[in-house]
């Protein structure tokens, strides 16, 4: 018998696309958000600085609302429409029927 542990698999990276649902956002009109596009975000749907630990990730999208309500930021990874979510985890319209909000 050997002491040696067999490898193991590197460990599994947890992205903001595992909730499997829209994060909502309260926004007032004219606030400005940074959306995290990346997916590793420490603080989801909001951009917190990750995309700079890998070459190939997306840059953070800088949103300012048009006015008061609420936006839904993909939380699966499927929006055909990112960072927006479009209902494609299959539970229906994500916010009041909407799902993109006004956009720049």
């Amino acid at each position: 018998m050997s002491d040696e542990s067999p490898p193991q698999d590197p460990p599994v990276v947890k992205t903001m696309y595992e909730k499997g649902k829209p994060y909502t956002v309260t926004v007032a009109a004219g606030e400005s958000l940074t959306i995290c596009q990346c997916g590793r975000s420490e603080n989801p749907p909001f951009c917190t600085g990750r995309h700079r630990l890998a070459s190939d990730a997306a840059l953070p999208l800088k949103f300012t609302a048009k006015s008061e309500g609420r936006v839904a930021v993909c939380g699966c990874g499927a929006s055909r429409n990112l960072p927006w979510c479009d209902a494609s985890h299959g539970r229906g319209t994500c916010i009041d029927g909407k799902s993109k909000p006004d956009t720049p």
